[in-house]
C-alpha cells in the first residue's frame, strides 16, 4: 500500500512538474508568437504606409507631369503664336520692301513737281507745288502743269489751267503721294473720321430739327388753342354786346315814351290850366283853329 502510494505521489509530482514545463513552453510560446503578430503588425503598419506615401508620391507626380503638359501645351501654342507673327513680320517687311522698290521706281518714270516759294500779303512763306503731269495708279494722265491745292480726307486737289480737280488717294499714282508724303491708309483712317464726325454732326443736326419740329407743331396747336380760345371770348363779348344794346335799345324806348307820355301830360295841363280863344279860318277844305 506504501509503495503504491509512492507511486502515485511520484506520478503526481512528475505529472506537475510535466505540466508546470509545458505551462512553461506554452507562455514562452505564446510571448513568441505575440511578438511575432506584434512584429508583423509593425511590418504591415510600416508597408500601408510605404504604399500610401508611394500613392501620395504617385498623386504629386501625376500633378506635376499635368502641370508640366499644360505649361508645354501653352509654351508650344505661344511658339506657334511667335512664329506665326514673325512670318507677319516678315511678310510685312518684304511687302514694304516691295512698295518701297515700287515706289523707287516709279519716282523714276514720273517727274518730280517744281517746287517755288513766295510770301503771302501776311509775309508768311508759301510754298507751290506743280507737277508736270499728274499720273493716275495705272499711269494715266490726269492733268498738266497742275499746282497742288490741299488733301481733304482722302481727296487730292490740284489746279491746273483747264479747271481744278479732286481726285482719291486711291486713284493717284503712288509716286504722286511719294511727292506729297500722303499715306493712303492714314488718309482712309482721316476720312472715316471726318465721315464719322460728320454722321454725329447730321444725327445732332436731324434731333435739333425734329425738336425744332416738334416746338413749331406745339406752338402752332397752342395758336390754333389761343385762336379757339380769342374766337369764343369775342363771340362771349359779341353776345354780351348785342344784349347790351338791346338792354339799351329798350330802354331808350322806354325813355321815349316816358318822355312822349310826359311832354304830353305837361301839354295837357298848360292848356288846361291856360286856355285861349279859338280862332277859326275857313279855307275851303282845311280849317285851323288857334
Amino acid at each position: 500500500m506504501k509503495h503504491l502510494v509512492t507511486v502515485i505521489v511520484i506520478a503526481l509530482l512528475a505529472t506537475n512538474v510535466w505540466f508546470g514545463r509545458w505551462i512553461h513552453s506554452s507562455g514562452v510560446e505564446n510571448g513568441r508568437l505575440r511578438s511575432q503578430v506584434r512584429g508583423s503588425q509593425a511590418a504591415l503598419t510600416n508597408s500601408l504606409t510605404v504604399i500610401a506615401t508611394k500613392d501620395q508620391t504617385v498623386e504629386v507626380l501625376s500633378d506635376k507631369v499635368s502641370q508640366l503638359t499644360r505649361v508645354l501645351t501653352n509654351a508650344t501654342a505661344q511658339l506657334r503664336a511667335a512664329r506665326e507673327t514673325i512670318r507677319g513680320y516678315e511678310a510685312e517687311a518684304q511687302e514694304n520692301q516691295r512698295k518701297s522698290q515700287e515706289a523707287q521706281s516709279f519716282l523714276v518714270e514720273v517727274p518730280p513737281p517744281e517746287v517755288s516759294s513766295e510770301k503771302d500779303k501776311y509775309g508768311r512763306e508759301v510754298k507751290t507745288m506743280v507737277f508736270p503731269k499728274v499720273l493716275g495708279r495705272n499711269g494715266e494722265l490726269l492733268a498738266t502743269n497742275a499746282p497742288y491745292g490741299n488733301q481733304y480726307g482722302r481727296r487730292v486737289s490740284f489746279r491746273p489751267a483747264s479747271g481744278p480737280i479732286s481726285v482719291d488717294v486711291e486713284r493717284l499714282h503712288p509716286a504722286i503721294l511719294r511727292y506729297l508724303a500722303i499715306d493712303t491708309e492714314d488718309a482712309k483712317r482721316k476720312q472715316e473720321q471726318m465721315d464719322s464726325a460728320w454722321r454725329a454732326k447730321e444725327a445732332v443736326d436731324y434731333r435739333q430739327f425734329l425738336a425744332d419740329q416738334q416746338f413749331r407743331e406745339q406752338r402752332r396747336q397752342a395758336d390754333e388753342q389761343l385762336a379757339i380760345e380769342r374766337a369764343k371770348a369775342q363771340a362771349e363779348i359779341d353776345k354780351m354786346q348785342a344784349e347790351e344794346r338791346v338792354k339799351l335799345e329798350a330802354a331808350q324806348n322806354e325813355r321815349m315814351k316816358a318822355d312822349a307820355a310826359a311832354r304830353m301830360a305837361d301839354a295837357a295841363m298848360i292848356e288846361a290850366l291856360n286856355p285861349y280863344p279859338t280862332t277859326v279860318i275857313q279855307n275851303r277844305n282845311t280849317s285851323i283853329r288857334y
